[in-house]
């Protein structure tokens, strides 16, 4: 039996390039949200084509929703580092 189990949220070049610069909280109702770049062309910081992803669970982590895309500028100006 493992004490800790891991769950991939984001698989790079699964729908981008990279995944980055993950965020984690957890909210008062016990709601876990995840955060992350989405690198669409390449693995470089700012500023670049960089979108920001959330996923929440209710369970303490053992399912999530699908990723909502909550920041994405038009024309390749990117948005980053939710942590």
């Amino acid at each position: 039996m493992s004490l800790f189990e891991s769950i991939d949220l984001a698989t790079s070049s699964v729908g981008a390039r990279t995944y980055r610069i993950p965020a984690l909280e957890v909210t008062p109702d016990g709601m876990v949200v995840a955060a992350y770049d989405r690198r669409n062309n390449s693995s470089g910081d700012l500023p670049g084509d960089l979108d920001v992803l959330v996923r929440t669970s209710r369970d303490s982590g053992c399912t999530w929703t699908d990723p909502v895309l909550v920041a994405d500028h038009q024309g390749g100006a990117g948005a980053g580092d939710p942590a």
